[in-house]
C-alpha cells in the first residue's frame, strides 16, 4: 500500500478488469471464457463478413450454451483484502468490464439487482438478440419495456459503448420489417450520453445461402441493412434521422 495511488490503481484495473462478463437471464454473472471481444467482431461483421459469426465462432455460445469455464475469470476476492483496497476498487469490476445480456429482461434482472452507485459506472455493454424471437415478442406486448427503460434512465447514466448483435437465423428480419426493434433499442437507451454505438446482424449459413437464392446478397441485400444498423446507431448518438423500414 506504499506505491503511489495511480500504480495501485493500474494493478486494480488488471486485476479486476478488461473482460466480458455475460448475464444470463436468472442474473447469474460469469467471465467469458472466448478471447474474441464483442466490439472488434460486431466491426467485422458490420465490414462484410455477415455470416462468420456463425462459421467462425459463434458469438458466446461456449459460455452461454456449453458453459465452458474462463481461461482467466474474476477474482473479487482482493476486495476483502482490506478496507483501503475495497475503498479504491469496489467499484472498478463494473467500470473497466464489458457487460453482455442475451436478452432485455436479463438487462432488466441485473439492473434492479444493483444500487445506483454500481450501475452508474457501468461505461459499456453488449447485447446479443435473437432477431426474429425479438420481433415476436414486441409486436405481442409494446409496452412491455417501459420499466425496463426507467431503469437504464435512472441507473445506466454513465454508460458510454454500447454493442448491439442480432442473430438472424432465417431470412425474415433481413427481407421484411425492422423497425419495431429499432424503435424499441432507441427508445431504451437513447438520452443517454453514448459515444460509440455498433449495430449489426449477422446470419446463420443456412440464412446466408438462403439469401443468395433470392437473390438478395450483397448490394442488394445488405445495402437495406446496413443502411438500417447505421441509421439506429446515429438515432443512439443523438442524430435525429429517421428509422425506416425498407422492407415492408
Amino acid at each position: 500500500m506504499r506505491l503511489p495511488a495511480e500504480i495501485r490503481n493500474n494493478i486494480w484495473q488488471l486485476v479486476l478488469g478488461g473482460r466480458s462478463i455475460e448475464v444470463r437471464d436468472y442474473g447469474r454473472c460469469s467471465t467469458c471464457c472466448a478471447a474474441h471481444e464483442d466490439l472488434d467482431r460486431a466491426l467485422n461483421i458490420k465490414a462484410g463478413n455477415r455470416q462468420q459469426i456463425m462459421q467462425d465462432h459463434p458469438l458466446h455460445v461456449d459460455c452461454f450454451v456449453l458453459h465452458k469455464p474462463a481461461k482467466i475469470g474474476l477474482t473479487l476476492s482482493l476486495l476483502l483484502a482490506c478496507r483501503q483496497i475495497h475503498q479504491e476498487a469496489a467499484l472498478l469490476p463494473f467500470a473497466t468490464n464489458n457487460f453482455v445480456f442475451q436478452s432485455y429482461s436479463a438487462l432488466r434482472i441485473f439492473l434492479r439487482r444493483l444500487v445506483t452507485g454500481q450501475a452508474r459506472q457501468i461505461a459499456s455493454i453488449s447485447i446479443l438478440l435473437d432477431m426474429i424471437t425479438s420481433l415476436r415478442k414486441k409486436r405481442l406486448n409494446l409496452s412491455s419495456h417501459d420499466p425496463l427503460r426507467t431503469l437504464i434512465q435512472s441507473k445506466l447514466t454513465g454508460l458510454r459503448q454500447i454493442v448491439f448483435v442480432g442473430i438472424d437465423y432465417t431470412s425474415t428480419f433481413a427481407i421484411s420489417g425492422r423497425s419495431d426493434i429499432g424503435d424499441e433499442m432507441v427508445g431504451l437507451f437513447r438520452d443517454l450520453s453514448i459515444e460509440r454505438a455498433v449495430v449489426v446482424v449477422a446470419f446463420s449459413d443456412l440464412t446466408y445461402r438462403l439469401m443468395g437464392t433470392q437473390k438478395v446478397q450483397h448490394k442488394a441485400g445488405w445495402g437495406p441493412l446496413t443502411a438500417w444498423e447505421d441509421n439506429v446507431e446515429r438515432k443512439l448518438l443523438g442524430g435525429v434521422e429517421e428509422i425506416e423500414d425498407d422492407g415492408r
